[in-house]
């Protein structure tokens, strides 16, 4: 795929966002911060970055309480050699989650197994679960409350359109 051929896949797929979906995270963030909830965001390899990013702009932009589980390598490193990489996010929510905060998790695939067993977790918890995926959605897109699938089978473009949705989130919600 040539750089003309990317940027013409980006305008389709952009063209083919879930508008009302996205307009109804923005009112469940617009609700967190209005009741004082946490966000926690979470994802891996290119997402972790993107989960980190978001994080931090809904706290400095936005002012609301949003804390990345990709931050630390610390915990993470710790929780993966003792308790397994398929938990390393499951097990930081069972410590900080309570009923009523935000799991965001971004997920290329929507098959990562540490991402299902947070979701999950996250919702035995009482904790409202939104999901971003590419591709088919993968697991994931059955387990979230909301599901946000970019419409594209390359990876790139998936996570170009996660940073842009979490932007467009961002940008409704600063200044409110």
């Amino acid at each position: 795929m040539d750089t003309i051929q990317y940027l013409e896949e980006i305008k389709r797929i952009v063209s083919d966002l879930p508008i009302a979906r996205i307009d109804r995270v923005v009112g469940i963030l617009l609700r967190a911060k209005r009741e004082n909830n946490r966000v926690y965001v979470m994802g891996n390899g290119g997402s972790a970055t993107t989960a980190s990013h978001i994080a931090g702009d809904l706290n400095k932009t936005c002012g609301l309480r949003a804390m990345a589980l990709t931050d630390s390598n610390y915990l993470i490193t710790a929780l993966a050699n003792d308790e397994g990489y398929e938990n390393i996010f499951s097990s930081q929510l069972k410590w900080i989650s309570p009923e009523r905060d935000i799991v965001l998790a971004f997920s290329g695939s929507g098959n990562s197994e540490n991402i299902v067993k947070a979701l999950i977790s996250a919702r035995v918890k009482g904790c409202l679960t939104i999901a971003l995926t590419g591709f088919d959605g993968g697991k994931i897109k059955d387990i979230a409350d909301i599901c946000l699938v970019v419409p594209s089978e390359v990876m790139e473009q998936v996570e170009d359109i996660h940073l842009m949705i979490g932007h467009m989130l961002v940008t409704e919600l600063k200044g409110i």
